[in-house]
């Protein structure tokens, strides 16, 4: 139940949560109900930079960086199974959220997704266009099996690589690339022309 408790303390703001259990102490088994509604429902609690998902440190400790990358100093070492809160991403890093409330970097590689994204369909609200040329701008992108980061990678692209543009959904692109692969990709790194 500790675990639990850890993922409540991340999911529901601090001062939310002191409100809450100065009226009424909350027993496991209401945090575990209030944690699956929060996951089913999809509800966000929390301001991010983007729509935070769930995770779990996955290796033994994992370091929480400072910055996206192994040259950056290490602020906090989290155990082997602690929850994070995803709260973006960079090439093949997470930005997240820890327990302490700290903001740091890790390796996605040391992180596992809590959320089942690679058996959701993608939403059915797609903005449809027709099938448009577009480059990529970044050294390496992920190509996910539908429109978010809690997707599975299903390929990669690489900078000013050309791929179809099919489909648009919200701020992500469905694309098909030179290898056929039909997946999903965030707009913001995909250019009309090529760059240097």
């Amino acid at each position: 139940m500790n675990k639990l408790r850890q993922i409540y303390e991340i999911l529901i703001p601090q001062n939310i949560r002191s409100s809450l259990e100065k009226k009424v102490p909350i027993p496991s088994w209401a945090i575990l109900l209030l944690i699956i509604a929060l996951v089913l429902l999809g509800i966000q609690v929390t301001k991010a930079e983007r729509e935070p998902i769930l995770g779990l440190a996955n290796s033994q400790p994992t370091h929480i960086m400072v910055g996206p990358g192994v040259d950056y100093r290490i602020i906090e070492k989290v155990s082997y199974g602690s929850p994070l809160l995803v709260v973006g991403e960079k090439g093949e890093w997470f930005k997240i959220k820890t327990l302490k409330g700290e903001k740091g970097w890790a390796e996605k590689e040391r992180v596992k997704i809590m959320v089942m994204s690679e058996k959701k369909e993608p939403p059915k609200k797609v903005t449809e266009t027709k099938y448009e040329t577009r480059y990529v701008k970044m050294d390496q992108l992920n190509v996910r099996s539908g429109p978010g980061v809690g997707y599975k990678i299903i390929g990669k692209v690489v900078k000013n690589e050309a791929v179809g543009k099919v489909e648009v959904y919200g701020s992500w692109c469905k694309i098909k690339t030179s290898k056929g692969i039909i997946g999903w990709v965030s707009s913001k790194y995909l250019s009309v022309s090529k760059v240097r």
